[in-house]
């Protein structure tokens, strides 16, 4: 007899994706907000390369990495 395949893995709670993106998008503005008011850099190139990037840090801690990569690509390549 042939093995029996195993069931298929739950999808993310909603619950859990909505903290995550949430989350992320608070970390985001927030990370954004310190460095304009620190003048950290001044290309706004860099600040959004920093912000884009905690925002995946704070969504990779919720383990939900791929389905972030679903929805970021269209803003990202929306702005200036």
């Amino acid at each position: 007899m042939g093995r029996r395949a195993s069931a298929p893995r739950r999808p993310v709670p909603a619950l859990q994706c909505y903290l995550a993106y949430g989350s992320a998008l608070l970390a985001g503005v927030l990370t954004w907000r310190v460095l304009r008011i620190y003048q950290v850099f001044a290309n706004p190139y860099w600040i959004g390369l920093v912000t884009s990037c905690m925002g995946t840090f704070v969504v990779w801690v919720f383990s939900i990495y791929d389905p972030y990569w679903v929805s970021a690509p269209p803003p990202l390549a929306l702005a200036p």
